[in-house]
């Protein structure tokens, strides 16, 4: 996939990002060991961003543009590197599947794979969206928690949940907003090919290639109108409780 930018923002985004950030990925990808200080972590928040942006906002990338990301973000990062608020990112790695490395994760982060689990998605927060990226050994998941673009309320956390559980497991570390500590490379505990393509796929949208392109009447895309619907049926009582251990 290509997407075209003009010579000012492509020299600007391979200066300031590409070739900065290439050998670090490129280590990552291989699952190298290294040792990424707070400065490699916030470099790679930035590249993940920019990539991310430039793929919600490409008419033709096949999952559609993102609703909740406007040109004015764009604009924004482009001036200065600011990623978009409610950013937030976290990165893995993937190893060759075995038995016993996918007996790990399952031990690890169980509510994953239970049957209602396998059965259902993780719904996204309204107003907010997710993209994973994922290359050789390593993975990116990016959210923009937004706030509700229809009521203004802040929204559900449900799938961020899970993303805590999986950090506190040792799974995805948070690079954006870092936590200003170092983050050693390879994680200890790593998914394999098929507990993270089980795992990723319950991130409340549907893999590319077979999302709807048909709206909803109220103009969001199906899986933005889902996520809306479960938010708005949740009691006050469970909303907080999921904030306090998103923020925990």
């Amino acid at each position: 996939m290509k997407i075209f930018l003009c010579v000012a923002c492509n020299s600007y985004f391979n200066e300031t990002l590409e070739i900065p950030c290439r050998p670090i990925i490129t280590s990552l990808m291989q699952a190298d060991s290294v040792t990424l200080d707070v400065t490699d972590q916030t470099n790679l928040a930035a590249y993940f961003t920019k990539l991310s942006l430039l793929m919600a906002l490409w008419p033709h990338y096949p999952d559609g543009m993102d609703p909740f990301i406007g040109l004015t973000d764009m604009r924004t990062f482009r001036q200065g590197l600011v990623l978009p608020a409610g950013t937030r990112i976290w990165l893995g790695c993937i190893e060759d599947a075995n038995l016993r490395r996918e007996q790990a994760v399952m031990r690890a982060i169980p509510e994953s794979f239970t049957r209602e689990a396998r059965e259902s998605q993780w719904l996204l927060p309204a107003g907010s969206s997710c993209h994973l990226a994922s290359f050789d050994h390593l993975f990116a998941v990016l959210f923009w928690m937004r706030r509700d673009p229809l009521r203004g309320g802040q929204p559900a956390i449900d799938a961020r949940v899970m993303i805590s559980k999986a950090e506190r497991a040792g799974l995805v570390h948070r690079i954006w907003p870092n936590r200003g500590t170092r983050l050693v490379w390879p994680p200890p505990l790593a998914f394999d090919a098929a507990t993270y393509a089980h795992w990723s796929n319950r991130f409340g949208y549907v893999p590319p290639g077979t999302r709807p392109k048909i709206n909803t009447p109220n103009g969001l895309p199906d899986w933005a109108a889902r996520s809306l619907a479960h938010w708005e049926s949740l009691p006050t009582s469970r909303l907080a409780a999921d904030q306090a251990e998103d923020h925990g």
